[in-house]
């Protein structure tokens, strides 16, 4: 492993969102960190590769958000989730929670399947396939609480992918 340290920010997360990750999130992120650059360097997961833009933009980024809800038992889908964000940073803080990571690309869901079972990770399914066909597959339609859209496509796109995999009630979080 690199040993490329993440800056931990304690401070800031507390201040910003009134959360502070424990230590042992703390070491996950930093793996999720040393992984994604050694898997970059053969595969295209993210261009985002210093440590201080890594916390911002994919952990702090990630979670802010969502940090106000209970996101114990709830059922989240991650759509176009790419390198996996926003999905593994929540997996990691909130092992409680049941996470889906969908993206249309197989290579970078073959990276979060390989890394969710090195890190034991027992609250992530995987799912290749497109926003627009689960949609209409009644085993995904209305069946999460939290849809997770990253810099997928504007507003409309996001909402027409998003909304008909939510159950009554179910909030999209649109970043």
């Amino acid at each position: 492993m690199n040993n490329n340290l993440l800056p931990t920010y304690q401070q800031l997360w507390q201040n910003t969102t009134n959360w502070t990750p424990s230590e042992e999130i703390q070491n996950l992120w930093e793996k999720l960190y040393n992984e994604i650059l050694s898997i970059n360097k053969h595969l295209n997961l993210t261009r985002i590769t210093t440590s201080e833009e890594f916390w911002e933009k994919n952990l702090w980024d990630s979670l802010a958000p969502i940090l106000e809800y209970d996101l114990t038992d709830k059922n989240i889908i991650d759509i176009g989730t790419g390198g996996g964000f926003p999905g593994l940073p929540i997996a990691i803080a909130f092992p409680e929670a049941k996470l889906t990571l969908m993206d249309s690309v197989a290579k970078k869901i073959k990276f979060i399947s390989e890394f969710s079972q090195k890190l034991n990770l027992k609250n992530i399914k995987i799912l290749i396939n497109r926003a627009e066909i689960i949609g209409q597959d009644q085993n995904y339609r209305k069946q999460y609480d939290f849809a997770l859209i990253r810099a997928v496509a504007e507003i409309s796109v996001c909402l027409e992918y998003s909304l008909p995999l939510l159950n009554i009630g179910g909030i999209a979080i649109l970043y």
